[in-house]
């Protein structure tokens, strides 16, 4: 959710649709603490990514884009929590936690120190790392911390449920996304049109990456992943209020996750407030 028009004014088709808000206490010290992230990191831009509740505290999230010189903008994110309005950067994702975050779909605590499995204490876990023709033995891996469990959901719903309508960014002929400063916004016939909303992810599709390879996603603004296209089918609510000018979009894989944009304008934006959990057997739910 961009913050140049103010956090309040993307809160508000969110919060009027869905009943989703932050509160006054909220908003102020986000906003000073955004304000803060932007001072202190040279990025192309600052977003607020959303929260995630938990049983005892709450995480904020916020993202930095960096376009220049990535063939998509390179993402990182960052978290404070409602105890303390600082923002600290999400880890990496270690390939040794990848099989253990499928064990927890429950909610968090927050707080992002618990360990929730143990490596580091365990003899068979120690690994060898070559580098060229030397061995460097004994090197211990990393804990799984619920920060670690953090980065991994943040991320996971990142590539699921981050859209965009139609037009809103660009192929410049250097194969680099930009804002398309002349995007005027959807038609109000086009509002609850799932082609045209688009995943903003690096692009999967093989049809959508050879578009951008032959150059020919300059010319078209369709050359990001559809949500239409996606695996499972009805996974996407689309509803436009009842003036015909706001659309209000909700994933249903990560309840949580919403969405809008204003028809002839180039207002839109997401947010994620939820507890992190996804919804697994939404395949079944629809049959």
């Amino acid at each position: 959710m961009k913050l140049d028009d103010g956090l309040e004014e993307h809160m508000k088709p969110i919060s009027s649709a869905n009943g989703i808000c932050l509160s006054i206490e909220e908003v102020l010290k986000l906003r000073l603490t955004l304000d803060q992230l932007k001072n202190d990191i040279q990025s192309d831009e600052i977003l607020f990514w959303g929260k995630i509740m938990g049983a005892e505290k709450d995480y904020y999230i916020s993202e930095a884009l960096y376009y220049k010189g990535n063939k998509f903008p390179k993402r990182k994110f960052y978290f404070c929590t409602s105890s303390n309005f600082s923002f600290s950067e999400l880890p990496e994702i270690q390939k040794h936690h990848l099989k253990e975050f499928k064990n927890y779909n429950t909610y968090f605590i927050g707080n992002p120190d618990i360990i929730l499995k143990k490596f580091s204490d365990n003899k068979n876990t120690n690994i060898e790392e070559q580098i060229g023709d030397v061995f460097k033995p004994n090197l211990k891996l990393k804990n799984l911390t619920e920060s670690d469990r953090l980065s991994y959901i943040v991320r996971a719903i990142s590539h699921d449920c981050s859209i965009v309508p139609l037009g809103s960014f660009k192929m410049l002929p250097i194969n680099e996304i930009r804002r398309n400063d002349l995007f005027e916004g959807l038609s109000s016939e086009d509002l609850d049109k799932p082609d045209k909303y688009f995943h903003f992810r690096p692009v999967e599709c093989e049809n959508k990456i050879d578009m951008i390879n032959m150059g020919n996603a300059v010319f078209d603004y369709s050359f990001l992943d559809c949500i239409s296209d996606d695996e499972i089918k009805g996974s996407w609510s689309i509803h436009v209020d009842s003036s015909k000018s706001v659309s209000n979009i909700r994933s249903l894989i990560w309840n949580g996750y919403f969405a809008y944009h204003k028809a002839n304008s180039n207002l839109f934006g997401g947010v994620y407030i939820g507890y992190g959990i996804k919804t697994e057997d939404i395949a079944f739910m629809q049959q």
